[in-house]
């Protein structure tokens, strides 16, 4: 957070169905040696993983690092590499969790460093398909009415009871 605040971001906030999804991810590269994003080899990517944990949001990203490090040693070293730098000061990114997952990889004892990142754009819908929505809704509200009187001709309510509920 201290780096994102050199830069003008804000700073991240923990979140911890993030660090949830960022151990399955962890877990899963270990077990598959499959550090790609794209879970090549596993077909666990971090979208599954953040949909297991039962989160959500519209922009996000993942930083798996393999090795053991402290904090500082981390941060240090993703910041030597100029697209890691820049992921990491991403202003759209305001969520973090992060997961540390030993195990073995080709027989040797390692350990991934999983961080998950995660946050929100509020859409900037044009004048023209706001409007469209409001006429949208407008239809709907008109019609409305009609479809509640389907209930009164019984026979087609019965045999469509759940569609004409819905609706």
């Amino acid at each position: 957070n201290e780096k994102r605040k050199e830069v003008g971001a804000k700073p991240l906030v923990y979140q911890s169905k993030l660090e949830n999804s960022a151990k399955r991810r962890g877990e899963v590269i270990l077990k598959y040696d499959d550090f790609s994003f794209d879970a090549t080899r596993s077909g666990h990517t971090m979208a599954r993983a953040m949909n297991d944990a039962r989160y959500s949001n519209i922009v996000w990203g993942e930083a798996p690092a393999l090795g053991y490090y402290e904090a500082d040693e981390l941060i240090e070293n993703q910041f030597q590499f100029p697209e890691s730098k820049k992921f990491l000061l991403d202003k759209t990114f305001q969520e973090v969790g992060i997961a540390e997952v030993r195990g073995t990889l080709n027989g040797c004892p390692t350990q991934v460093l999983v961080q998950h990142f995660a946050g929100y754009v509020p859409p900037n819908y044009s004048n023209d398909v706001i409007d469209s929505w409001k006429s949208a809704l407008r239809q709907l509200r008109e019609v409305q009415s009609g479809w509640g009187q389907l209930k009164e001709y019984f026979s087609f309510y019965d045999a469509h009871k759940d569609e004409v509920n819905r609706i």
